[in-house]
């Protein structure tokens, strides 16, 4: 088969199949003003389209309520909450604290942290860390430095340059443990991301077991 035999790809429609009034009606300005303006809103509908694929999260035209809708209908991943929440429980005996506290035998407790949803930027790094597969499928200790730095440095779940992966270290301590340490220039990023690894978003090989620590 020769170059000249394979058919050029065929690019989206770039301007929209026009409305028009019957003959009959052409002569009314009103009437054309209509149409004028229907076709002008259809073809702006039809630019969007063309300048925003969904499929490409990282896009900066897609946010707010449309990532939530493009994350969970075309990656199956909801926008996650990033939580320093920690709840302590206190049990008591019988007058060991004051009456009508608590109930007899029962017990108290208190939250400290907080909780809120990530914002675009770093929900955008949670689909990246999940769908990336530009390393290959093998997982090593390169691909798992590779996948932290492009959390803290993609900004809007972009891809990294090689240097910056760098600035990760990661050690294994055993056959199935891993030590990892990001820096915390790198703040906030490297807090969200030890949270959200420890609240189990990010995913990690089920067999292998890693601590994040922020130096």
């Amino acid at each position: 088969m020769s170059i000249d035999s394979i058919a050029a790809p065929t690019l989206p429609l770039q301007t929209i199949l026009p409305a028009f009034p019957y003959q009959w009606c052409a002569d009314d300005t009103n009437i054309c003003a209509f149409f004028t303006a229907y076709n002008q809103i259809a073809q702006s509908y039809l630019n969007w389209q063309n300048s925003t694929p969904l499929a490409l999260y990282t896009s900066p035209n897609i946010s707010g309520p449309l990532l939530d809708w493009i994350g969970q209908g075309i990656y199956g991943i909801t926008r996650p909450v990033i939580s320093t929440l920690s709840t302590s429980s206190v049990f008591a005996a019988l007058d060991a604290v004051p009456l009508d506290t608590i109930a007899i035998d029962g017990s108290s407790s208190s939250s400290t942290g907080s909780a809120f949803p990530a914002n675009d930027d770093f929900y955008k790094r949670v689909i990246t860390w999940q769908t990336y597969i530009g390393d290959g499928r093998t997982f090593n200790a390169m691909v798992l430095r590779k996948r932290i730095a492009r959390f803290l440095y993609g900004a809007n779940g972009t891809d990294i340059t090689a240097s910056q992966a760098q600035a990760v270290s990661v050690a294994s301590t055993g056959a199935t443990t891993y030590t990892i340490i990001v820096p915390s220039a790198a703040n906030p990023a490297s807090t969200y991301f030890q949270e959200l690894f420890n609240q189990g978003t990010l995913s990690f090989p089920f067999m292998l077991t890693g601590t994040v620590s922020v130096v």
